[in-house]
């Protein structure tokens, strides 16, 4: 078989683990769909079609990429009204809302996020650049002075630019260096999910890594020390997010190759306590129903702390080996 032709026979399998109604992954079905699972903005029923990775989660609207959509739900979640907000274009990561605002990223790449920080207002659409794309920002959170943020770049060394987080004034655009941080996979992170707490004081940083599993560690911004809090993962990636309470922990601890078409094993969407450091993995697999594992990743918290807006999709597939399909945006209900 020629090129070409593997080539067709790829796009062809992802096309087919995206629509609803596949089949079987070989192991037939039987499981049961958890209930409190909503399907929010599907990959492949619009013209434009999707790949939702990740949403923002404000009041009664989901914002999420790509492309961008703002999506207003009801108190029983039911879809109100659609809008696209920004045509596909590379968005490969959304920040936490703040102020009317969201961060973006608009990647150099089609499979991870690295490349332009943007800033969105959430009525006008009006964006600007925060960071060119020479920067290699691969995410962004507001602090609680809306007129700040925190970014990760992966730098670059022809410009000077360490890698690391950084501090940034949205006023004067003007940054300093937090502490510089090389992941050890870099890139292959997909993006670099790293939150702070509510009361600004604490970030959470997931440390990637090339062969052992991933830590996490809590890091004071005042006084610069860390700690590594003893919670194990199976799974290569981590993502994580603080409750807006900070008593728990929101993860995705999911493969590398997330972000593009091929994976070794499924993501894993789970709850840890705080104080405990006890870990609660979630039901969030939308086509168990079909047999299918899924790649659940990324989530984030609704604002009143209850529920969670994730991206899931089928895969890995077992012919041709590993595949996965593009993402669609599910709301898991009643997490706590």
């Amino acid at each position: 078989m020629n090129r070409l032709m593997m080539f067709v026979l790829l796009v062809a399998i992802i096309l087919l683990l995206s629509c609803k109604d596949l089949g079987t992954n070989g192991g037939g079905g039987g499981k049961t769909v958890n209930p409190n699972i909503l399907l929010v903005k599907s990959c492949c029923t619009d013209i434009i079609g999707g790949d939702f990775r990740m949403g923002a989660w404000t009041d009664n609207v989901v914002y999420c990429v790509s492309p961008g959509r703002r999506i207003k739900l009801s108190s029983n979640f039911q879809i109100l009204e659609d809008t696209l907000v920004l045509f596909p274009g590379g968005y490969r990561f959304m920040s936490n809302y703040q102020g009317g605002k969201v961060m973006l990223v608009r990647s150099n790449f089609s499979d991870v996020s690295s490349g332009r920080l943007l800033e969105i207002e959430t009525q006008t659409f009006n964006q600007r650049t925060l960071r060119d794309s020479t920067y290699n920002v691969s995410s962004a959170i507001y602090t609680l002075d809306e007129n700040q943020c925190i970014y990760y770049s992966y730098g670059n060394s022809g410009r000077q630019i360490p890698a690391g987080y950084y501090k940034l004034d949205l006023s004067t655009l003007q940054d300093s260096l937090l502490f510089g941080y090389v992941t050890e996979v870099g890139p292959a992170e997909v993006t670099n999910g790293f939150d702070i707490s509510s009361d600004g004081m604490r970030l959470l940083l997931p440390i990637n890594r090339e062969v052992e599993p991933p830590l996490m560690v809590e890091y004071t911004l005042a006084t610069g020390a860390r700690e590594t809090l003893n919670v194990s993962f199976d799974r290569q990636l981590l993502w994580v997010r603080y409750h807006p309470t900070r008593s728990q922990i929101l993860y995705s601890n999911y493969p590398r190759g997330a972000g593009g078409s091929t994976v070794a094993t499924d993501g894993e969407i789970g709850v840890i306590e705080r104080a405990s450091l006890t870990k609660r993995v979630l039901d969030a697999n939308p086509f168990a129903d079909q047999g299918w594992r899924a790649v659940s990743v990324f989530p984030n918290w609704s604002p009143d702390g209850l529920h969670i807006v994730y991206g899931g999709t089928k895969g890995p597939a077992i012919e041709p080996p590993r595949v996965k399909g593009a993402y669609s945006l599910f709301i898991l209900k009643n997490v706590n």
